[in-house]
């Protein structure tokens, strides 16, 4: 706050000199942005709104909804090992790949 109250004080007059807004939409840029943006988040609900409505329709027994957490936490657990590794396994296929070229006769040579 006192860093606000002294920027206050460096204005050189009284008066606030805004600049005039003028946008006639977003750039394409910002659209594809907003296409990424949407397309990630679609289809991830957090699994408190997913038990509520679990317990709340009686889909499942209560009891039931903490094992289904547990479920659903080992297959993250999963996926993100089976993505590490493809990442390792993509990384040694490229320090492969270096030594290789390397490797190879040059065709000027």
């Amino acid at each position: 706050m006192l860093f606000l109250v002294r920027a206050r004080g460096l204005e050189p007059s009284g008066e606030r000199h805004a600049a005039p807004l003028t946008t006639r939409g977003f750039s394409p840029t910002y659209w594809r942005y907003l296409a990424f943006a949407a397309l990630a988040v679609m289809g991830f609900a957090h699994f408190a709104l997913i038990a509520f409505r679990f317990a709340a329709d009686n889909v499942v027994a209560p009891a039931t909804i903490p094992l289904l957490f547990a479920l659903a936490m080992g297959v993250d657990a999963g996926a993100a090992y089976l993505v590490a590794f493809s990442i390792l396994i993509e990384l040694a296929s490229l320090a492969l790949l270096a030594r290789v070229l390397r490797a190879a006769p040059r065709a000027g040579a």
